[in-house]
């Protein structure tokens, strides 16, 4: 099973307090700083949006959207999170 990145578990858990504690303390200024850590995608392509959205992680949504991510990012499987957040919502009827 391929690594998901902390950032990403975070971002699924909405828990905002939690996602930015480890957004403060994972950015290394010597790799491209908070900015560089919050760009990262998984081994599929996914953002902590696609993350959060996937979870319906509303709170984390809300605050990786205002920091500018993107509804509409594929991942390498053509998903975006507004996709997954769909598929999410799907399930929970």
């Amino acid at each position: 099973m391929p690594q998901v990145p902390p950032i990403h578990l975070a971002a699924a858990s909405n828990m905002p307090n939690l996602f930015n504690l480890i957004k403060g303390a994972s950015a290394d200024p010597a790799n491209g700083g908070e900015l560089a850590l919050l760009k990262k995608v998984d081994a599929l392509g996914r953002s902590p949006l696609h993350f959060s959205a996937a979870k319906g992680a509303a709170a984390t949504s809300g605050l990786l959207l205002d920091i500018g991510f993107k509804p509409n990012q594929l991942d390498k499987q053509n998903n975006t999170p507004l996709h997954l957040a769909g598929e999410q919502l799907r399930f929970r009827i």
